[in-house]
């Protein structure tokens, strides 16, 4: 009987030995192919230049990765089930540099444009309450070169910014009248 109840524990041991070492082999795999993955932190926030008083939004890319990476372009979108879509190009040719682990790229990006080519994002008979929950879930998306995304909120003084000039200058009304 002890020959039996040494086997059966010598039997478990080694079973659980076995399942320890293939664990270990998936977690030291998974934290490795952490390490290649790309990782960007994106802002997006409202910006003024008071010299040329101009309106801009200016997005913050931060490489937090182990790898340099390399911006193709932003993309704005809105919605919670039902996405909609709007793309935007790098204002300055970003495509050809890359930025190294722990740098920063500022990109500053027209607002009039943004409003021009957000168009999709805000139908023309909106509100401006109802613009104000469809701002809620607007973000912005930074796709890479190499094919990896990440996506941010915007910041709530580029919300209100947005807001402001849709409404309070006309544009929606100018809008309007073009599609009439």
């Amino acid at each position: 009987m002890k020959k039996e109840f040494l086997d059966a524990l010598n039997l478990i041991f080694s079973g659980l030995t076995a399942v320890g070492t293939v664990g270990a082999v998936a977690l030291a795999l998974y934290f490795s192919r952490q390490d290649s993955e790309p990782k960007l932190k994106i802002t997006a926030r409202y910006y003024r230049t008071y010299l040329h008083s101009m309106d801009y939004i200016i997005v913050i890319g931060t490489n937090i990765g182990k790898q340099s990476v390399s911006i193709l372009r932003y993309r704005w979108y809105r919605g919670f089930l039902k996405k909609k879509v709007a793309y935007q190009n790098a204002t300055r040719n970003i495509m050809d540099a890359s930025f190294a682990p722990g740098e920063q790229i500022k990109e500053n990006l027209p607002l009039n444009d943004f409003l021009i080519d957000a168009n999709p994002l805000f139908p023309i008979s909106t509100s401006k309450s109802i613009a104000k929950i469809q701002l809620h879930f607007l973000k912005i998306k930074v796709e890479l070169t190499t094919g990896h995304t990440f996506k941010a909120k915007i910041h709530s003084s580029l919300n209100q910014k947005i807001l402001d000039r849709y409404f309070s200058d006309g544009l929606v009304n100018n809008i309007n009248k073009e599609n009439k």
